[in-house]
């Protein structure tokens, strides 16, 4: 029976080598307690003859190996292995007592599409999400379940317009980095910032376990506001800004929580100028 498995995986592994994509693939036999590595599967994590000699021998050697390989997961199935730098897709399946796990390298389909995503789903200028990927990434936050606590802000940057006209259209680039920048201090695990375009950017806060923690966080926008910041050719403006915010508790729809915080936004835009 084990002369026969192996020479089925050998036929597989003659087919594997008839396409563009390495792959590869190991079976485990818990009942005859045999394990099989494709040529595939050891050109993939670049292992030598020992060390195969070595899983054979000793599986949980091998099952440790497994367990190593998934504390790099980037994506549901897709794994990154910086020793070699490379993308692997990987799917097993257990049937009775054979496991049958199957690797892919990936790595230019991974890049390429990574990029598209990129060129998608980032501001060119900011190098922050657009419009698109705000509402990819938020829409996807709020069907989570354990989001807790979270508010959506939406940030009107004044005067941009009167720096464009003053100082050229270089420093109203600069003016609108210097936001980024400033918003990236409040950024971190609770919060994502994009913009949706022109001089409007969104700060999304989530995951918080109390509105006390929250509320704390989105003040930081009150302390970053008016402080100076420096343009090109020693030009330096105060970082102007209004803003509204939405609770979840206002809206779970990310449309709405949008045109809630821009009508709170403007609202706060003419108390501000004294309107």
């Amino acid at each position: 029976m084990k002369q026969s498995l192996l020479v089925n995986n050998k036929k597989m592994d003659y087919i594997l080598t008839q396409t563009n994509q390495l792959i590869g693939f190991y079976e485990y036999n818990q009942k005859l307690n045999t394990l099989y590595l494709s040529d595939g599967f050891k050109e993939i994590f670049s292992l030598n003859s020992q060390q195969c000699t070595q899983f054979k021998e000793d599986i949980n050697d091998f099952i440790d190996f497994l367990n190593k390989i998934n504390t790099h997961q980037v994506e549901k199935d897709i794994y990154y292995l910086p020793q070699m730098k490379c993308y692997i897709q990987i799917n097993d399946r257990k049937d009775q007592d054979i496991t049958l796990g199957v690797m892919i390298d990936i790595t230019t389909s991974y890049i390429k599409r990574k990029k598209i995503e990129i060129e998608r789903d980032v501001d060119e200028l900011t190098q922050i999400y657009n419009r698109n990927g705000l509402k990819i990434k938020i829409n996807k936050l709020l069907e989570d379940k354990n989001i807790a606590q979270y508010a959506l802000i939406f940030i009107d940057l004044d005067d941009l317009k009167q720096v464009n006209d003053v100082y050229g259209h270089y420093c109203g680039d600069l003016y609108l980095k210097q936001m980024t920048n400033v918003l990236k201090t409040i950024s971190g695990e609770k919060c994502l910032v994009g913009r949706l375009g022109g001089d409007e950017f969104i700060a999304f806060f989530h995951h918080y376990d109390s509105m006390e923690k929250l509320n704390n966080d989105i003040n930081q926008l009150n302390e970053i506001r008016d402080q100076i910041v420096l343009l090109a050719d020693d030009h330096s403006v105060n970082l102007a800004f209004s803003y509204g915010v939405c609770y979840g508790t206002e809206s779970t729809d990310l449309q709405r929580m949008i045109e809630i915080a821009d009508y709170k936004m403007y609202e706060n835009k003419r108390k501000r100028k004294g309107r």
